[in-house]
């Protein structure tokens, strides 16, 4: 096949099986009789895209899924291999036929020569050098007798140097052929990096998964389902970023826990593969007898969850990019309604569980409290909320901390969110004004003096006085 519609023939003219790699020596190339050579054509990416579309109707996966263009680039590229691998066998291959030929030749030269040289006195020996070389002259030989032997010692060293180039060729032609065969494997079991690293992300987070459920069953002070929560994080740091990437992660990483509990047997996560190339399978560590499917899945469900940054949402700002006779305010609005179809999204897929409430202006990493950015944050908020939305919810506008004081990372989120604050809700002695509470900590005017645990700098950490922290 080249380009177009076109398919691959053989010398007869008919469609060969082109998903089976040892039907490559078949093809029938274009000989280019201007050029001496066959006919090649470069293609572009756009080509490999159009190869996948006709592929697909031809040959498909043997799972029925698509091959990508991706993937019939790098298949191309194997190709090549086998072809430059299969032609130099088959090189060496004609080569082999030839020398095994003279080969016995010269075995059957010295069986000759041997007897006569035994029966010939050795005055009337050297009639046998010239007899050999008139012979040899005749039938076009590249073989010269050498005078200082006789000719059986002649023949041994030309046999001993015959059977070296056999070994050369034959060697030659078979490391050929295993290349091509090496090559052959790699083009049916390699995948695009992508599905693998998809792959590896949900096996890893259905791993993270099992781990958290096994802690919120084992701890008897767990009162809550402790999960694991990928964040949606800047758009231009890859995979995951985007809310329909996230939705696709805690999905795929949902369904891989839920097979790891009821699976018996898994394939070995170290790759291993047995001699036809097919993955080994190993128990299965955290297989549960008489778990069920549905049963895995909600454990899946409740152990699996995302993280959603509301200010990472809005850094795609960047990518939407204006219409032609869009002003700036109608693709604020155009960007507000995708934000909210993006959280609605989110809510429909049940994934949520952990949100980080902060807002911004434009397109730049900022952390803003809610309402001092021009994201539709509470809007944010308010629809999952009347949507049953109870995960759990921290404040990350930070932003004014260093600038207007401490405590505004929770103070003015709140009021933005038009939450009346009117003490902290001590039983005794409870502040009654904003300003008692704004700066404090648990109702004192000052943070401690001391700092513990995992604040600390290290396990070593110690005072001047050289007296350990606990």
């Amino acid at each position: 096949m080249t380009l177009g519609r076109e398919r691959w023939v053989n010398e007869n003219n008919e469609f060969i099986d082109e998903s089976d790699p040892d039907n490559l020596m078949f093809r029938q190339p274009v000989w280019d009789t201007d050029k001496k050579r066959f006919k090649t054509v470069r293609m572009s990416w756009d080509d490999f895209v159009e190869r996948s579309r006709n592929w697909n109707m031809y040959n498909r996966k043997p799972d029925g899924t698509d091959w990508t263009p991706e993937e019939l680039f790098f298949r191309s590229q194997m190709e090549t291999r086998v072809l430059q691998s299969r032609g130099y066998s088959l090189y060496h291959g004609q080569r082999y036929e030839r020398e095994k030929e003279n080969y016995e030749d010269l075995k059957k030269a010295y069986e000759f020569y041997k007897s006569i040289e035994d029966k010939t006195p050795k005055d009337e020996q050297w009639k046998l050098f010239e007899r050999m070389k008139t012979q040899w002259s005749q039938a076009g030989t590249r073989y010269v007798p050498d005078k200082s032997k006789l000719p059986s010692e002649w023949l041994k060293q030309a046999i001993t140097e015959s059977e070296m180039s056999l070994r050369h060729t034959h060697e030659s032609s078979a490391a050929a052929d295993a290349q091509a065969e090496e090559t052959i494997e790699t083009m049916q079991h390699v995948v695009p990096v992508s599905q693998y690293a998809k792959e590896q992300s949900a096996r890893s987070y259905a791993e993270a998964g099992i781990y958290a459920m096994e802690r919120s069953e084992n701890n008897p002070h767990s009162k809550k389902d402790l999960f694991i929560a990928p964040e949606n994080i800047f758009p231009e740091m890859g995979y995951g970023s985007h809310p329909e990437e996230l939705i696709e992660l805690v999905t795929d990483a949902r369904k891989a826990m839920a097979n790891e509990l009821t699976s018996r047997m898994i394939p070995d996560p170290h790759q291993r593969r047995d001699r036809e190339g097919n993955l080994i399978m190993i128990p299965n560590p955290n297989y549960m007898p008489g778990l069920s499917k549905a049963q895995a899945e909600e454990k899946a469900r409740r152990h699996i969850r995302a993280t959603l940054d509301t200010q990472h949402l809005g850094m795609w700002w960047k990518h939407f990019q204006p219409l032609e006779g869009e002003s700036k305010e109608q693709r604020k609005e155009r960007f507000d309604k995708w934000y909210m179809e993006q959280i609605k999204k989110l809510e429909d897929k049940d994934i949520l569980g952990h949100i980080h409430v902060v807002d911004a202006f434009g397109a730049g990493h900022q952390h803003l409290p809610v309402g001092q950015g021009n994201l539709p944050v509470r809007k944010a908020l308010e629809y999952l909320k009347s949507k049953g939305y109870t995960g759990s919810m921290i404040s990350e506008a930070h932003g004014e901390e260093g600038m207007f004081g401490q405590g505004r990372i929770l103070t003015e989120t709140l009021r933005g969110l038009g939450t009346p604050i009117k003490g902290a809700g001590y039983a005794i002695g409870a502040p009654q004004r904003w300003g008692d509470i704004q700066h404090s900590y648990f109702g004192a005017t000052q943070n401690p003096y001391f700092i513990f645990g995992a604040y600390s700098p290290s396990n070593d950490w110690q005072l001047w006085s050289q007296v350990p922290m606990e």
